[in-house]
C-alpha cells in the first residue's frame, strides 16, 4: 500500500510542478488580465464584465506578444520581449519556492539558493514554452 501512496504522491507532485510551470509562463498576461478586471470592477462594471473584459485582455497580450516576438526587426528587441515574459516568471517562482520552504529548510541561506536556483529553471522554462509553444 505503501508503494502506492508514494506513486500517487509523486504523481501529484509533477502534476502540479507543470501546472505551475505553464502558469508561470503566462503569469504577464494573467497579471494583467487581473489589473484590468480589477480595473472594470472599480468602475461599475460588475463582476460578469471584469471576468469578460479581464478574460479579453489576456488574449490580447498573448496575442500581441507573441506578434511582437515574431515580428521584432532585430535580436536585440526579440530578447527585450523575451526578458519581459521571462522576468515575471522568475520572480513569481522565487516567491513560490521561498514560501514552500519556510517549514522545510531552516537555514534562510539555503532556502535563498534553492529558491534562486526554481526561479532561474523556471525562467528557462518559461522562455522556451515562449520561444517553441507546445502544439
Amino acid at each position: 500500500m505503501l508503494p502506492f501512496i508514494l506513486l500517487l504522491m509523486g504523481a501529484a507532485v509533477v502534476t502540479a510542478y507543470y501546472l505551475f510551470a505553464y502558469l508561470c509562463t503566462y503569469i504577464l498576461p494573467v497579471l494583467v488580465a487581473i489589473a484590468v478586471g480589477h480595473l472594470v470592477w472599480l468602475s461599475g462594471g460588475g463582476w460578469l464584465g471584469a471576468v469578460f473584459v479581464g478574460a479579453f485582455a489576456f488574449a490580447a497580450t498573448v496575442v500581441i506578444l507573441r506578434l511582437a516576438f515574431v515580428h521584432a526587426p532585430g535580436t536585440w528587441l526579440k530578447w527585450l520581449i523575451l526578458a519581459l515574459v521571462v522576468a515575471p516568471a522568475a520572480f513569481v517562482a522565487q516567491a513560490v519556492a521561498s514560501a514552500l520552504l519556510v517549514p522545510l529548510v531552516p537555514s534562510g541561506v539555503w532556502r535563498a539558493v534553492i529558491s534562486l536556483v526554481a526561479a532561474v529553471a523556471m525562467a528557462f522554462g518559461a522562455g522556451r514554452r515562449f520561444i517553441a509553444p507546445d502544439p
